[in-house]
């Protein structure tokens, strides 16, 4: 009898944005870069932080704090850029999440994901696919491809 696929580890990738952790499947990550020049540019979705050239590519950089919705401050931490290789139906297309940290890559099984109560998250769920509790931490589980999607609007961006 073959094993169902949800039963075999996958590789995570977790970071920080603000207090809360994250994860996310690492099979869509290029490359994690530190402190990368950002250019800024203007009439964009609020959520676009700017632009940075990835290998020769300009690409666009989500900032990760408000597309979730969360209260923005400024981080003591030198920023960080996860580059995700962003497959759609349409287009192949490399797209960076600007984060406070990047913590470690380890591996957990799909089955351990577990879904999550809207109640009492500080952050917009319509991203989170669950959690994983991964050495006495909760990680909230990022659902990559709602979250790099450019059609989600916030009421940030109407403004």
């Amino acid at each position: 009898m073959a094993k169902s696929k949800e039963k075999y580890k996958n590789v995570f990738l977790s970071f920080s944005v603000g207090p809360e952790q994250f994860a996310v499947s690492a099979n869509s990550i290029l490359e994690v870069v530190q402190n990368p020049n950002i250019t800024e540019i203007p009439d964009v979705p609020g959520f676009i932080r700017g632009i940075i050239n990835f290998r020769g590519d300009i690409i666009p950089v989500i900032d990760a704090r408000v597309k979730l919705n969360m209260s923005h401050q400024i981080s003591a931490e030198l920023p960080v850029v996860i580059v995700f290789e962003h497959i759609t139906t349409n287009n192949n297309s490399k797209i960076g999440v600007w984060v406070d940290r990047v913590h470690e890559v380890f591996s957990f099984q799909n089955s351990g994901i577990t879904p999550v109560s809207e109640i009492g998250l500080h952050i917009d769920s319509e991203f989170i696919k669950g959690a994983i509790n991964y050495n006495q931490k909760f990680l909230l589980v990022l659902d990559v491809e709602k979250f790099l999607s450019f059609n989600t609007v916030h009421p940030v961006d109407i403004i």
